[in-house]
């Protein structure tokens, strides 16, 4: 035990520890605070809100692509109406009331929207989904998209929970991400409008060219509860990667910059995500963005194996729109066959934008087609 482990250990250490414990807290409530102040003073520029709740909070790339992606998409359909936009740590910050703030100036007809990705389960502890219900619970007469989510739960009680509170809200639209999530939310919501919709990041592929000159493979690989594979296989896979082509990358989604750094050059820090996945011959990956990143750059990918069904359900539509990009490796022997299979004729052409046009051109319409039927179911009542 070094020095520093012992001084940890004594009463003194625990005191200091507590210190800074109430420091970080107190410092993250007067942030919270100060975000509550700010979206009271957004609001007062306008009678039309929209409440972008459980914006990214991490420097993973792929769920800040997802909000970069849909405050475009806000920008461009709803440009009279201010974004509001609501963290889920202040939501769960027991020391200010966000709740009470959005009542302060809540209008009629504004709208929440919920940040799509992987935020309707119950891993770790399900923060993203603790939030969706306490904001679906407060307010019940607010209209609400959920934007494309994947669904999972290991809990049956969680998920009954989640299905009781959404399921109660009237005016709440469901986008699912996937077939298996569909499947799964038309169980939990059958109150609800469920639509399948993929991720908003999809909207940007047929918009990018990758590089002219593509060296090395890129393995990028998840660390956490969805990963698949023992770390000994990953290191397996990068030496049979080797074999083929001896520059290999090993790196994932999550950058090193701060929340904030990204958040004050967005644009720049996604773009730059995809010039990475674009300097590559093939990308093979278990990330759901590392895929979607792939097709931005007109990557070939070889998708793996993860402990749920996002990213495999996610090839398996996919690849039926990029048939010659997207490929699946059910076993870590296969990669090898599947590098060899593509590197006989590369294809590095960029996409069809067929995501962006046959699903995010008409997001808006479908948006307003189902308000204008709540409207009339709710008159005929």
């Amino acid at each position: 035990m070094n020095f520093k482990d012992r001084i940890k250990k004594t009463p003194f250490g625990k005191v200091i520890k507590r210190y800074l414990e109430n420091y970080r807290e107190n410092k993250k409530t007067k942030q919270h605070k100060a975000e509550i102040r700010k979206l009271l003073e957004d609001a007062s520029r306008s009678d039309k809100h929209i409440y972008y709740c459980g914006v990214c909070e991490s420097s993973n790339m792929g769920d800040m692509a997802q909000t970069y992606c849909t405050l475009n998409w806000f920008e461009k359909n709803y440009p009279e109406y201010v974004v509001l936009k609501c963290r889920t740590s202040v939501f769960r910050d027991e020391k200010v009331d966000l709740i009470s703030a959005m009542r302060k100036v809540m209008q009629k007809n504004d709208i929440v929207f919920f940040q799509s990705g992987y935020n309707t389960h119950d891993l770790g502890d399900g923060r993203e989904d603790l939030m969706h219900q306490k904001v679906i619970q407060a307010f019940p007469n607010i209209e609400m998209i959920m934007l494309p989510q994947t669904v999972f739960f290991e809990s049956e009680e969680r998920k009954q929970l989640c299905s009781n509170v959404y399921n109660a809200h009237k005016k709440l639209l469901f986008f699912s991400r996937d077939p298996v999530s569909l499947r799964i939310s038309e169980e939990m919501f059958p109150n609800l409008t469920i639509k399948l919709y993929p991720d908003i990041v999809t909207s940007l592929i047929g918009y990018y060219q990758g590089s002219e000159n593509r060296t090395g493979i890129f393995l990028c690989r998840r660390k956490d509860v969805e990963q698949f594979y023992s770390e000994d296989e990953y290191l397996e896979i990068a030496n049979e990667l080797r074999q083929i082509d001896n520059e290999v990358t090993i790196a994932d989604t999550i950058i090193s910059a701060s929340n904030n750094d990204i958040y004050n050059q967005l644009k720049e820090y996604v773009e730059d995500m995809i010039k990475t996945f674009g300097c590559f011959r093939i990308v093979v990956t278990d990330k759901y963005h590392g895929l979607i990143f792939s097709l931005i750059s007109n990557t070939p990918v070889i998708v793996l194996k993860t402990k749920d069904h996002k990213v495999t359900s996610g090839y398996e539509w996919f690849s039926k729109v990029y048939p010659d990009r997207v490929f699946y490796a059910e076993k870590p022997k296969d990669i090898t066959f599947l590098c060899e299979k593509i590197l006989k004729n590369p294809q590095y052409y960029k996409l069809d934008n067929y995501f962006d046009r046959e699903y995010y051109h008409r997001l808006k319409d479908e948006i307003d087609n189902w308000r204008t039927c709540l409207g009339e179911d709710i008159g005929s009542n």
